[in-house]
């Protein structure tokens, strides 16, 4: 009777200690995103008038399947993105997701997409997706991109595109996480 009772404590222990876990383990963020979630001052020009420099601010969070949103606002400028993020050495190449996606490139990415983000968030292994693969199996030569994160500096720099009066323009964003 005595080790039914010990075993009993001690399988209520394992699961209260593994329901525990799992807990804390969803409030932890992915590795992927500990290096540039936060909030980044900078500057943007308007590549049609070079002259212009406007203080800006990007608020980078993380977003639904493994992705981030980037909330980028001046005084007379505000727009939220939602990007994949793929690894590539010591930067963090973005992409866009979903219909911006195809919007962009005229075609939907790899059915594998959404699974390689996934394995990266929960395994950690960054080498599982990284830019290499994006590019190989998602895009065409020539495909352009607007932006990623460099670790080393907490730097970041995105190329929003604008349609003005039928032609379009870039505001390029530049910034450094505070």
């Amino acid at each position: 009777m005595k080790n039914i009772k010990i075993n009993f404590i001690a399988i209520i222990a394992i699961l209260a200690i593994s329901i525990t876990s799992c807990d804390k383990m969803d409030l932890v963020p992915n590795d992927q995103f500990e290096g540039i979630i936060g909030t980044y001052t900078g500057t943007i020009v308007n590549d049609n008038a070079p002259g212009t420099i406007i203080d800006a601010t990007a608020v980078v969070t993380m977003g639904l399947d493994s992705s981030i949103q980037i909330h980028c606002f001046t005084e007379h400028f505000d727009t939220t993105i939602s990007l994949n993020i793929y690894h590539h050495g010591d930067s963090i190449m973005v992409c866009n997701i979903g219909q911006d996606f195809f919007n962009e490139y005229g075609h939907h990415q790899s059915e594998n997409w959404n699974n390689c983000n996934n394995m990266m968030g929960n395994t950690g292994n960054n080498s599982t997706c990284d830019w290499d693969l994006h590019m190989a199996n998602d895009h065409n030569p020539g495909d352009m991109h607007f932006g990623s994160f460099y670790l080393p500096e907490y730097s970041f720099c995105y190329d929003f595109r604008m349609q003005s009066n039928g032609s379009t323009f870039f505001k390029k964003f530049r910034g450094t996480r505070e």
